[in-house]
């Protein structure tokens, strides 16, 4: 059996603002789940 790893260029250190860096977000809407602690939280 053959694993599929997915990569990617983001790490620990990396902020929402690196992972967002070109990308319109305009019309959307998000649903943040989980306010308590987390990402949750940071939003």
């Amino acid at each position: 059996m053959t694993e599929n790893l997915i990569t990617t260029p983001f790490g620990a250190q990396t902020t929402a603002a690196e992972v967002l860096a070109g990308i319109d977000l305009g019309g959307r809407r998000a649903i943040v789940t989980g306010g308590a602690s987390g990402i949750g939280r940071e939003t």
